[in-house]
């Protein structure tokens, strides 16, 4: 998955002299799962080109030379993921570039919007200082695969916090409204967008400001769980803000709604943890929420 994980930049020239092969002929050389995005058989495996290794621009954890340029000529990984994960155990690293893009994918649908009949909110391709279309594809792609493994660090064109910071963050316009302006351009990224850099914006803004994003993105939530999203419902990982709302619920919730805390209504909420460690944790919760649940309710 070369819009994810490839965090180097192809080379900006490669050798003008070096053989040409034919398109359709280099389509079905070595793992058809790493040619995506620009990234060829030609261009990445020619050890008389670029030397052992093929040319190292290509490469990543799950995309090397020995998973990729599987010698041979033509290679074709299993379709089926546990049959994929039964070749993998047999030590065979060529499946590993087909089982990132699975996974990136985050389900059994296709979740690439329809250039034709999407509208701009669902089209996820801005201009300026919106998000680019391939940004929140590499955004949406690395939030799938962060429920299956830890993904540190994010790719540097779609960490969250500089796809916010580079749209949305003029302290003049209040949190919420920077919310809506960015669902005009990409609805289920701006809904997850917010939801994930909520910790920052109660570090840096206080408490009203993460209420005033996370009622924004949970009603656009509401609306994409209406229309069954494909990328909201796949492709983002809402176990990282799933217990936002023990914190930020309305202290008059009843019980039984979808704000109440699990023990039912409280607007007293205890949370002890004394040690030194946890003090940057006991100032901003959110931080602790997005890790988990990590703290005892009382």
């Amino acid at each position: 998955m070369p819009g994810l994980s490839r965090l180097l930049p192809k080379a900006l020239a490669l050798s003008l002299t070096a053989t040409v092969v034919r398109a359709e002929e280099a389509e079905f050389q070595g793992n058809p799962a790493c040619w995506q995005e620009g990234f060829s058989y030609q261009d990445c495996c020619d050890e008389a080109r670029f030397g052992p290794g093929g040319n190292l621009q290509c490469w990543d954890g799950m995309h090397t030379h020995a998973t990729c340029c599987v010698p041979g000529g033509s290679f074709t990984p299993p379709a089926n993921y546990e049959e994929l994960l039964a070749r993998g155990h047999t030590g065979d690293s060529s499946v590993l570039p087909a089982i990132m893009q699975m996974l990136s994918s985050g389900g059994d649908e296709d979740c690439s919007p329809d250039s034709n009949n999407a509208s701009p909110r669902q089209r996820c391709d801005g201009e300026g200082p919106w998000p680019t279309a391939k940004q929140w594809k590499t955004y949406f792609e690395t939030n799938a695969v962060s429920k299956f493994m830890r993904i540190q660090p994010w790719p540097a064109e779609a960490e969250p916090w500089k796809l916010w910071s580079a749209c949305c963050s003029d302290p003049a316009v209040s949190v919420a409204a920077r919310v809506q302006a960015l669902a005009e351009h990409c609805v289920p990224g701006a809904a997850a967008l917010a939801l994930q850099v909520l910790p920052k914006l109660e570090a840096l803004y206080g408490p009203e400001a993460a209420q005033q994003g996370f009622a924004a993105a949970s009603y656009l939530a509401e609306e994409l769980e209406a229309t069954a999203d494909c990328r909201w419902r796949q492709q983002t990982n809402r176990a990282s803000w799933t217990h936002y709302d023990w914190f930020l619920s309305p202290a008059n919730s009843s019980p039984g709604s979808e704000w109440s805390l699990p023990c039912g209504q409280a607007d007293v909420r205890i949370f002890v943890d004394e040690r030194a460690t946890s003090a940057l944790l006991r100032a901003h919760p959110l931080m602790c929420a997005q890790r988990g649940l990590c703290f005892t309710e009382v």
